[in-house]
């Protein structure tokens, strides 16, 4: 059976993203496979098909024809398996990004495989754990809060109040397992010794109610994080 290249591949991963992050997967593999008769759209095509006929994920994407790389379809497979599917596209976008030799990227994917094999199904791994906290530092950052209330809305979306001068709200596509993640980890850290190591940085951690955490760097208050709960 025909297998994608991984310069191939490469635009068919960009519209599984876009589809994770905005209408959904089936739309996005819709759209995708009808914009051309290269070999990608076929293979989106045919796993928007198999989607569309009751067939699971996982079968899905192993019986497409052409087929994605067996590294990929491992990756993609496992980042959903463990509903962090955005994120393992985003390293394979990443590793495809690299000289373009096939030596290299597959060298990266295969480590980007074992990472999401090693993903627990209850929290998010730390790698993106620590992006996601990268993410929501960052806009705190953008915005000059102080604060920030969190409320998961269902599996899928994640409700960011950001308190500043005014408040800014944003909803973005964000499995229950980030906010499970985020709450755990701060937790954690408050019961040990209060510490927070993410990306090279050691944050210090405070619990300031029932569902508060203040995050302190150099001793200064960083942002104060609230979870408001699962609807």
């Amino acid at each position: 059976m025909e297998t994608l290249s991984f310069e191939e591949s490469i635009p068919l991963i960009s519209a599984l993203y876009d589809g994770v992050m905005t209408a959904g997967i089936q739309e996005s593999l819709d759209v995708f496979g009808e914009a051309g008769s290269r070999p990608e759209n076929r293979c989106a095509g045919s796993i928007a098909q198999n989607l569309l006929a009751g067939n699971d994920f996982q079968t899905s994407f192993l019986n497409a024809d052409p087929l994605l790389p067996d590294p990929l379809n491992g990756i993609i497979i496992s980042g959903y398996l463990n509903s962090v599917l955005d994120h393992a596209l985003e390293d394979i976008s990443d590793a495809l990004a690299a000289p373009k030799q096939d030596a290299v990227i597959n060298d990266r994917l295969l480590s980007l495989a074992d990472k999401y094999n090693q993903c627990s199904t209850s929290e998010i791994c730390q790698g993106c754990f620590e992006r996601e906290l990268r993410g929501l530092l960052s806009q705190a950052r953008a915005l000059s809060a102080r604060i920030v209330e969190l409320e998961q809305n269902g599996e899928s979306f994640l409700n960011q109040y950001f308190i500043a001068a005014e408040m800014a709200e944003f909803v973005r596509p964000s499995h229950s397992l980030v906010y499970r993640t985020f709450q755990s980890k701060f937790e954690a850290a408050c019961e040990g010794d209060g510490i927070l190591r993410a990306e090279h940085q050691a944050y210090h951690v405070t619990k300031t109610d029932l569902a508060s955490y203040s995050i302190w760097l150099d001793n200064e208050e960083v942002l104060q994080v609230v979870f408001k709960g699962i609807q």
